[in-house]
């Protein structure tokens, strides 16, 4: 499994914004090897932590190829975002609702459920 940690340094008076644009990603759950996304605010308010999975490498890459950049216009977020650090990592993951409660705790932050998004019903809410 492909998972992908993003940590968004936001800038200050575009908190709302960056809001509103993470909750209009919902169009990624069409792209094959999608698995899931979570995400939610540091407790600083000014970074947002993301964390995605896909299925392998290769939908991973046939998406940032030709579906990021489309959904990313239409979110609204350009001009939110002062930082990136974008991490990618191959893994094993038997359960990704406890590798995400875990990682997004040692986060220290607020999970977003608007930000969820599963291609599957079997992948769920982190809590």
């Amino acid at each position: 499994m492909l998972i992908k940690k993003m940590i968004c340094e936001v800038n200050e008076d575009q908190t709302l914004a960056f809001t509103l644009g993470q909750e209009r990603w919902e169009e990624i759950k069409n792209f094959d090897g999608f698995v899931a996304q979570y995400g939610g605010w540091s407790q600083s308010q000014r970074k947002a932590i993301i964390i995605g999975f896909w299925r392998n490498r290769s939908s991973y890459n046939e998406f940032m190829k030709k579906g990021h950049d489309l959904i990313y216009k239409k979110t609204g977020q350009r001009g939110t975002i002062k930082s990136i650090d974008v991490m990618v990592e191959e893994k094993e993951v038997e359960n990704i609702n406890e590798f995400t409660k875990e990682w997004l705790h040692t986060q220290a932050i607020t999970i977003c459920e608007e930000w969820t998004l599963t291609a599957d019903q079997t992948e769920g809410r982190v809590q």
